[in-house]
């Protein structure tokens, strides 16, 4: 098998190919529970999968711009490989310290559970951390092959979508077991075959200690990466959190269906928004070009792309809900009352990259930041008096004072 660095029209490809195929197969499976009426399965599974999710995104501390970096694209020589070896097992060995550490607690809290789904989820899922500290991703994107990355890392998804269909017959506890094992399983398959495919590359992942300095260096950066990235990661779990607190686990079921379709949309707006990144940094290095419009322009296509996706996904939910069968009206009408965030935060978040494309990583950190705490404070009162609509004008809310706020900082450039 030979790859060769593939362009940006080709990786853009997989990237969707994959989450299509990774993703976009769950979204079919729970659509089928739904038709199934299995909405506490739906709530369990959606609130376990994205705490996994977030867990595995602290794991990687980073690593997928660390790594990256320092891959050393087009060098080939076996110095230079090297190099970027000594960079991944010293992200291995923080890796394997955080996931220790969250292995510890989610034993804790499953022994605390002691029984039903949560129980033999967490416990047989949350061994997939240890085993994902050795996902080589960065290496990939690094030599040009973030396609590649795109069609391994969904893999998880897709084996807990086949679980998922078998799991309506079987009791809470069997669920808990066979989809723990799906997750597990899924990225035990991804983790080898990145590395497999490495080898194939004529870039074999084989074992160089590092030293003290690189190991530092590696927590260093990836703490600082992780401190802009888990905001609005979090964010997610608190409204997921929240919305089973306040509307019970069926309800939260269908918002974390429809949280889902409007995650899926603005995935593949990033997408494109991570493909027009290199053009943006190379125009915002001119200090006559750090303006809102400059970096607006280069950030066309994604924008017009949010605009669009926020129309369509608040209208066509509620233009379908006469066609379709009554069991699926209530995550019809949940997709439309969500869908207005896509066009507020592709909004902010075409100011805030404009900021990470001009290096000012600290003030887009206070932005993104700020927009979190206060979506978060704004998700617990609003949603006893507007329902599920109040988690959309929490975040929403939360992207205008952080469009106020970016705006105040671009001006002070």
């Amino acid at each position: 098998m030979v790859f060769n660095k593939f362009n940006r029209s080709v990786n853009l490809s997989l990237l969707i190919g994959g989450f299509g195929v990774g993703q976009g197969s769950l979204f079919i499976a729970q659509t089928w529970l739904i038709g199934q009426g299995e909405l506490v399965l739906l709530g369990l599974l959606g609130f376990h999968l994205s705490l996994m999710v977030l867990a595995s995104q602290i794991v990687d501390w980073g690593g997928l711009v660390i790594l990256a970096r320092t891959s050393l694209l087009n060098d080939t020589r076996v110095t230079g490989w090297n190099e970027a070896l000594k960079n991944y097992w010293a992200l291995c060995f923080v890796r394997l310290l955080i996931a220790a550490l969250i292995v510890f607690i989610a034993v804790m809290y499953a022994c605390y559970i002691q029984h039903g789904f949560s129980y033999f989820y967490v416990l047989i899922s949350v061994l997939g951390l240890i085993v994902w500290s050795f996902n080589a991703s960065g290496l990939l994107d690094g030599l040009r092959l973030s396609g590649v990355t795109g069609i391994t890392v969904p893999i998880p998804y897709f084996v807990s979508a086949i679980a998922l269909f078998y799991s309506p017959i079987l009791t809470q506890s069997e669920s808990g077991i066979l989809l723990g094992s799906a997750y597990l399983l899924g990225v035990i398959i991804s983790v080898v075959g990145q590395w497999i495919i490495l080898n194939n590359l004529g870039k074999p992942v084989y074992f160089i200690r590092p030293n003290r300095e690189i190991i530092q260096k590696v927590a260093k950066e990836g703490a600082i990466y992780l401190a802009g990235f888990l905001p609005g990661q979090v964010l997610v779990r608190f409204q997921i959190l929240f919305s089973t607190l306040i509307l019970g686990i069926e309800a939260s079921g269908i918002f974390i269906y429809g949280k889902q379709v409007i995650n899926m949309a603005n995935q593949v707006i990033a997408f494109v928004r991570r493909v027009e990144f290199p053009k943006l940094v190379n125009t915002l290095k001119y200090k006559n070009n750090r303006t809102i419009y400059a970096s607006a322009s280069v950030q066309k296509i994604g924008l017009i792309l949010g605009i669009a996706g926020g129309i369509f996904f608040s209208l066509g939910p509620l233009m379908a809900a006469p066609f379709m069968p009554m069991i699926y009206i209530d995550a019809l009408h949940t997709v439309s009352l969500l869908s207005p965030v896509i066009m507020s935060g592709i909004l902010f978040s075409v100011l805030n990259q404009g900021l990470i494309g001009m290096g000012e990583f600290y003030k887009s950190a206070v932005a993104t930041n700020t927009v979190t705490i206060i979506a978060i404070i704004m998700s617990w009162p609003l949603p006893h008096l507007f329902g599920i609509l109040g988690f959309t004008i929490a975040e929403s809310g939360g992207h205008v004072i952080g469009i106020l706020l970016s705006i105040l900082i671009y001006k002070r450039i």
